[in-house]
């Protein structure tokens, strides 16, 4: 029959484990839980219902990457051309100055492949990094969901990146697509130098304008939006989002002054770009001004629209708490005043003393009366 300590003892470990469980042990609880059956009552678990379907779900999600990246890199380096813009007659582009604007090096040049670093490989670290300090700084909550801190980051990490190559490749396709149908030419396209193609060529009446054309003049053709703005202001929106999120949930010292420094630096290559644009007589300012909005409202849809489970599921892992659950301090009944001249409280020592005492005389008045069946209980 087991004694007391050990019903105790036995209570105490099943309390233990039902608030603070481990991470084997939940991990076991969940799967027995989860699985649809086994096999003669032994063998590995089978796959889940939901297992299945968070597959499928990433296999959809992996196939339309593919198509819009596959669309986009047509639009982008293909001969896709739809409209050309009226060059001669009234109210051609030959009688508007604003295209006659001589082509000029700019005062700040940013090459063309730092441009693809800070759309694609620049994000892609900066959300790394901020992942992997919150699942750092969470690691205690993370380990009490049961999951280990590795798993939780890779997880986060892999489908942050899926959402983030999705909203650029829509971005990708969604600004090269206004920049086909409207085909508007570059600030320089009607100067006679180096850049442009000379308003002598398409503005000289009786000239018929050629029906094939190079990828240059193609390019030319395209001022609206801009697409090096537009893609920037993108990446821009969703690290600004991310970071701002972040931070917020980790409550550190100084945080206020994190959040801003991460969305200047965030926005910051987008306005450099669109400055070396307007500098260089790339594009005209409105070409600009629409790039920057409509890759700011992307990288924003992206981000709190196809990222809002990444956000709800960081929001609920901070929020575990990290101790068990008891009574609130402010409930406990608070001690009551004694009045004058009372004796002192009986403490845990005292009884201790009076049952120690008691049981030393009752052992003395048995060994004098030589009685064994003279015991007291």
């Amino acid at each position: 029959m087991p004694s007391a300590a050990t019903s105790v003892a036995s209570h105490g470990h099943w309390r233990d484990a039902i608030l603070e469980p481990s991470e084997a042990g939940s991990a076991t609880t969940r799967m027995a839980s989860a699985t649809l059956g086994r096999h003669g009552g032994g063998g590995g678990a089978r796959p889940t219902v939901k297992t299945w379907v968070l597959i499928l779900t990433h296999c959809i999600d992996f196939i339309v990457l593919v198509f819009l990246g596959v669309a986009a890199a047509l639009f982008r380096f293909g001969d896709v051309y739809l409209i050309r813009p009226q060059l001669q007659g009234v109210g051609g582009l030959c009688q508007d100055d604003a295209y006659k604007q001589p082509h000029r090096e700019p005062a700040i040049y940013v090459p063309p492949y730092a441009v693809d670093v800070l759309t694609i490989v620049g994000p892609i670290v900066l959300v790394g990094v901020l992942e992997a300090t919150v699942a750092v700084a969470l690691h205690r909550q993370v380990r009490r969901t049961g999951a280990s801190t590795g798993a939780f980051f890779s997880k986060r990490f892999a489908k942050s990146v899926l959402v983030f190559l999705i909203g650029l490749c829509v971005t990708s396709l969604l600004t090269d697509l206004l920049r086909v149908l409207v085909s508007r030419p570059r600030p320089y396209f009607l100067a006679d130098n180096t850049y442009g193609y000379g308003f002598l060529r398409y503005c000289t009446p009786g000239v018929i304008e050629d029906s094939s054309m190079g990828w240059e003049e193609r390019d030319a053709r395209l001022s609206f939006p801009s697409y090096r703005c537009s893609v920037l202001a993108y990446a821009g929106a969703v690290v600004a989002l991310r970071a701002e999120r972040s931070l917020r949930l980790l409550r550190v010292g100084g945080v206020y002054v994190l959040r801003a420094l991460a969305l200047v630096l965030a926005v910051q290559p987008a306005l450099l770009l669109a400055s070396q644009a307007l500098d260089s007589r790339s594009n005209h300012w409105q070409d600009i001004v629409v790039g920057l909005l409509l890759g700011a409202v992307l990288g924003a849809y992206t981000e709190l629209a196809l990222g809002c489970d990444l956000g709800a599921q960081l929001e609920s892992v901070a929020a575990v708490p990290l101790t068990s659950p008891g009574i609130p301090v402010h409930t406990l009944p608070r001690p009551r005043a004694e009045p004058p001249g009372s004796p002192p409280p009986l403490t845990t020592a005292h009884l201790a003393a009076v049952l120690e005492e008691s049981n030393g005389t009752h052992h003395h008045r048995h060994n004098a009366s030589h009685k064994p069946d003279d015991v007291f209980y």
